[in-house]
């Protein structure tokens, strides 16, 4: 493998206990609770205890007939090239790839906004059709 792919395929750095995993479990079951209508919800782990993914995304949501893939950051967080990568691809098919963004609001309550909007939820009020 050359040295450019071996970039894109490095394992990544331990998360901290309690940071987005945490928050993504939050985060799905608030959509899995507020969906009005069947949500497919897709989560891309392995079963060990350092999160990490090797599809690109975090995990995708099917609902009303649509697909999403969702890569989930802190708010400074950053896309690794391979992540990038999988955007530009999943872009180019046509399909859907948006980052998911936590933060915490002032009142201390978790929160997320989308890179599709500018608008930061909290997570207990979290609704599939916000994702499309």
């Amino acid at each position: 493998m050359t040295a450019p792919l071996r970039r894109l395929f490095k394992r990544p750095k331990k998360q901290k206990s309690g940071g987005e995993r945490e928050r993504v479990n939050l985060l799905l079951a608030a959509l899995k609770k507020n969906a009005a209508s069947p949500l497919f919800i897709f989560v891309d782990r392995d079963s060990g205890v350092e999160r990490h993914t090797r599809s690109g995304f975090d995990f995708c949501l099917t609902y009303k007939g649509q697909t999403v893939f969702v890569e989930a950051k802190s708010d400074k967080g950053k896309l690794s090239p391979f992540q990038e990568l999988t955007r530009r691809q999943v872009d180019n098919a046509g399909g859907r790839f948006i980052v998911c963004r936590f933060t915490t609001s002032a009142a201390g309550k978790a929160c997320f906004e989308l890179s599709t909007s500018s608008v930061v939820q909290p997570i207990a009020d979290a609704r599939p059709e916000r994702f499309f």
